[in-house]
């Protein structure tokens, strides 16, 4: 999915230009994960290796509140097996829910919101064993936490702020500073309700109303139970919370935490597009290890080490979890030091590649030269997307060429507004460009689309991917006529149809 990491490349680029997140262009994402990379640009230079500094201080952001808020509650071993496992979460390259040598930069903004609210769930389920009146400390903690969701992504902060509201009055050590922690909420509410936030919540409706919103019965179900190994576990934990309940080893309050949590997993998978995983069902295993903590079963059935053995068994989700993600850095490592593949000469996208293919498809459709082994090789190949990794880096390089060949700007202007008919527009960070504002940051069907004459306003040149993507048919669909009006037709390339402003009317009052 490297449009996606793309997506966040031009998103933290328009940022370092001085637009405004949801005013000058438009996205239901916060600005948090395009503000990390924005700070990468600043630190290490613009360029693919800035969100990698980015994502190195949210990491360190986690790892600080993860040992402030498991130290005091869990033992040595095991508040380390939590830490690793947050600030791993947010640094390994996969995508959650795929499989763990398929690496990608892609959402990562899902990675980041599991690990912080995986991070405010600890917080809220366990209390804390040393330190007992340290309610302001924690309060803190969640306050920084929620925002933090808030302006990363809004499934997470509503999930969150639920959680919190549930808390003050499920969990003991809340509900005895239930006035500090309605007051948290307050501070909170009263930061989203801001006006400055109101552009931000404008696009998170105008994103809900355009059907953003999964609500499918069916679809719930569905990602519940997608993962049998998943949902196995999960129920086994379950009940041996439920058996400890039974026993008088736990509260009922502490069950019906457990239940939250699943809720809130469920939930959250149901909104994102990932196939499969919940890291947030962690929380219950730890909730479990802290109740075996302090059980106190009769023996002769459960002597110390049997019962030793069993807090031991708690932990394995989590202990496999970090052996995994592990794993994964190191084999990323490996490729990424061992680069071989299709990259790009661009400067600004230097350290950018992907694994090549076995032929150039794109090449032989462009140019004619389609052969019966040519369509052989098309059904051999099945990428997950319309175009594999490859082969849309490919389009980005021949895009890159148009430009390159106008080096004084003569033919383009010395600064055009680049506006493609895709999914993303990654052509203004890659060149150096001003993008376009008024449209969005990435264009889908689920999302709303802006009028024309907004969107196109201030554009000089459109790229039309010959490829073409259901996103690319509705942009035609939606923005053709006015494209056509006011724009001529400049040339063809191998991927692209790319057309040229040719009306000096920039209102293009005539255009819906």
């Amino acid at each position: 999915m490297t449009w996606d990491f793309l997506f966040n490349l031009e998103g933290a680029w328009d940022l370092l230009e001085g637009q405004t997140l949801h005013v000058d262009v438009h996205d239901a994402l916060g600005v948090l994960p395009f503000l990390l990379t924005e700070i990468g640009f600043r630190l290490s230079g613009v360029g693919p290796h800035a969100f990698l500094v980015g994502a190195l201080l949210y990491a360190a952001f986690i790892f600080a509140a993860a040992l402030c808020v498991v130290a005091p509650r869990l033992p040595t071993l095991a508040a380390a097996l939590a830490v690793l496992y947050l600030t791993l979460l947010v640094l390994v390259p996969v995508n959650i829910g795929d499989d763990p040598s398929v690496y990608t930069f892609a959402m990562s903004y899902n990675r980041f919101g599991w690990s912080s609210l995986i991070l405010l769930f600890l917080l809220l389920v366990l209390p804390p064993q040393r330190e007992p009146r340290r309610h302001a400390t924690d309060a803190i903690l969640a306050l920084t936490l929620l925002i933090a969701l808030f302006y990363l992504k809004i499934t997470y902060f509503l999930v969150g702020f639920g959680a919190v509201a549930s808390a003050a009055f499920l969990s003991t050590h809340l509900r005895r500073e239930i006035g500090t922690w309605l007051a948290v909420l307050a501070i909170v509410g009263v930061i989203a309700a801001a006006p400055f936030n109101v552009p931000y919540w404008r696009d998170i409706w105008a994103a809900v109303m355009s059907g953003a919103v999964r609500a499918d019965p069916l679809g719930l179900v569905k990602s519940a139970v997608l993962s049998g190994a998943e949902i196995g576990l999960l129920l086994v934990e379950l009940l041996c919370l439920a058996w400890l309940w039974r026993q008088r080893q736990t509260t009922a309050r502490r069950v019906v935490l457990a239940l939250l949590v699943v809720a809130s997993g469920i939930f959250i998978l149901s909104q994102n597009a990932q196939t499969s995983g919940v890291p947030l069902y962690v929380v219950i295993s730890f909730m479990l290890f802290d109740v075996l903590r302090g059980a106190r079963l009769q023996p002769p059935l459960w002597h110390d080490r049997g019962l030793g053995l069993l807090r031991l068994a708690s932990l394995a989700i989590p202990v496999l979890a970090v052996a995994s993600m592990g794993l994964s850095l190191a084999g990323y490592w490996q490729k990424a030091t061992h680069a071989a593949g299709v990259a790009i000469d661009n400067a600004r996208l230097q350290g950018l590649a992907v694994p090549a293919d076995k032929g150039n498809l794109i090449a032989a459709f462009s140019l004619g030269f389609v052969s019966p082994q040519t369509l052989i090789a098309a059904r051999q190949e099945h990428p997950r997307w319309d175009l594999t990794q490859a082969e849309y880096l490919e389009t980005i390089r021949d895009a890159l060429a148009i430009f390159r060949d106008d080096p004084d700007g003569k033919h383009f202007g010395p600064a055009p507004r680049i506006m493609v008919f895709d999914g993303v527009n990654p052509l203004p960070f890659a060149l150096g460009l001003p993008s376009p504002s008024g449209g969005n940051l990435w264009f889908d069907a689920v999302f709303p689309w802006p009028p024309a004459r907004q969107v196109l306003a201030d554009v000089d040149v459109v790229l039309i991917p010959k490829f073409a993507s259901a996103t690319t048919d509705i942009a035609m669909a939606r923005y053709g006529a006015c494209l056509r009006a006011h724009f001529a037709l400049d040339r063809e390339t191998m991927s692209w149809i790319v057309y040229r402003r040719t009306a000096a009317d920039r209102a293009l009052s005539d255009c819906n």
